[in-house]
């Protein structure tokens, strides 16, 4: 599997909370969530946000869609479920849960 190394730190969290896409998932994941799995997400919110990290995720994250028939697709899933790490990092968000207050 060809890897982008650079974000690998983010497929542990991503793959733990980037396979939600419902509704009822969120609230369920964000209804159960602990204080070791809130702290978990965020130190890699810090990560992400801190210096360039988040526009050069969000930009691999856009390239990897539009390379989606050129790439692996286990490097494709990995960039969907940080796509959608970001996606329950702006639920948070709207849940009124800190620090995800600028995703």
């Amino acid at each position: 599997m060809q890897s982008n190394h650079e974000f690998e730190y983010l497929r542990g969290v991503a793959e733990k909370y980037g396979k939600m896409y419902a509704v009822d998932e969120f609230n369920a994941a964000a209804g159960n969530i602990s204080a070791d799995e809130l702290q978990e997400l965020r130190d890699v919110y810090e990560i992400i946000c801190s210096g360039e990290n988040r526009t050069k995720i969000e930009l691999w994250v856009g390239g990897s869609f539009q390379r989606r028939y050129k790439i692996p697709k286990k490097e494709l899933d990995f960039a969907r479920r940080i796509g959608q790490l970001f996606v329950f990092f702006d639920y948070l968000v709207r849940r009124g849960i800190q620090p995800f207050c600028d995703v």
